[in-house]
């Protein structure tokens, strides 16, 4: 069967309950669509490898691996995903940076 044949057969009939799943994970739209679309580039990708049946499931094990191979994007928080806050972000990569500052200048013998 045909790539693009085999997608609209078995994943575009989904793709409804796949964005309901990844807005459930996300709590967020903008990031249930980005899930979305990694999740229907993925699953492009692997169609010829998928025997058929049960499109769903196979579906759904794609959508939250899809989130979690970008741990920056989505972080885990009391049982949900969500996507810090371009403050949240900022302040994050500022504390990993200046810790890693930090640690150079102590090993050069900066500080004590």
């Amino acid at each position: 069967m045909a790539r693009q044949t085999a997608f609209e057969r078995y994943v575009l009939p989904e793709s409804n309950v796949l964005f309901r799943v990844a807005r459930s994970l996300t709590r967020n739209t903008a990031d249930a669509e980005d899930l979305m679309q990694d999740t229907l580039i993925r699953a492009c990708g692997a169609i010829d490898r998928f025997v058929g049946r049960y499109p769903r499931a196979w579906l759904l094990t794609i959508l939250p691996s899809s989130s979690e191979d970008n741990p920056d994007h989505h972080t885990r928080q009391s049982g949900s995903l969500h996507r810090p806050t371009a403050h949240q972000a900022r302040t994050r990569a500022d504390v990993r940076w200046r810790a890693a500052a930090d640690s150079q200048a102590v090993g050069l013998g900066w500080f004590g």
